[in-house]
């Protein structure tokens, strides 16, 4: 692998992301981090599994929010005699569960709490998200998902020097079928020293 890592600082980071690989993310929700008391971490807080419940309506909520006033989504007779028998929840309804940014956000904490030791780290991005759907989600699902960061590499780029770490998420419903997964990209740009 191509090693543009410049400081120490910057050698630790990638140490750290790499023994991340392949672990399941677990991120901290809105009332484990005020549980903990520690009032200065609220703006590193991750919103995640709104949409876990899927009642029907948190669903028609989410098509309000979106637009997306498709009859699959609203008109029970309608849906009934759809290819799916029923009322089910537009497929990016899987966002308000999971986005697939875990991996991603956790990175951008370990800039926060590291950012005396990145003095050449200009900013970092999401890059790339790609979703695939593979079951409808429907009223009275539990949806669960799972994050791992799948590699970490180097690339120089014309912005500077490039660490892009690539994650999948999955998203399974109460019986365990796999909804949807997301594979995405993110990006720390350091300056080229």
């Amino acid at each position: 692998m191509l090693d543009l890592a410049k400081t120490q600082g910057e050698r630790k980071m990638v140490k750290y992301f790499k023994s991340q690989i392949g672990k399941e993310f677990v991120p901290t929700t809105i009332h484990e981090a005020l549980d903990r008391g520690d009032p200065s971490r609220t703006d590193c807080i991750y919103f995640w599994k709104w949409g876990a419940e899927a009642d029907y309506s948190f669903i028609k909520k989410w098509c309000i929010a979106n637009e997306d006033f498709n009859a699959l989504w609203w008109d029970e007779e309608y849906a009934k005699n759809s290819r799916w028998g029923g009322i089910t929840a537009p497929p990016m309804y899987a966002i308000s569960v999971d986005d697939g940014l875990q991996p991603s956000f956790e990175g951008f904490v370990y800039v926060y709490d590291h950012e005396e030791e990145l003095e050449y780290h200009l900013r970092a991005f999401e890059a790339d998200t790609v979703w695939e759907f593979f079951a409808p989600i429907r009223p009275g699902d539990r949806i669960s998902s799972t994050s791992k960061l799948k590699d970490v590499v180097w690339k120089q780029g014309e912005m500077g020097r490039l660490l892009i770490k690539y994650s999948e998420t999955e998203l399974r419903n109460q019986k365990g079928e796999l909804i949807a997964r997301n594979n995405s990209a993110d990006v720390h740009v350091f300056k080229n020293i």
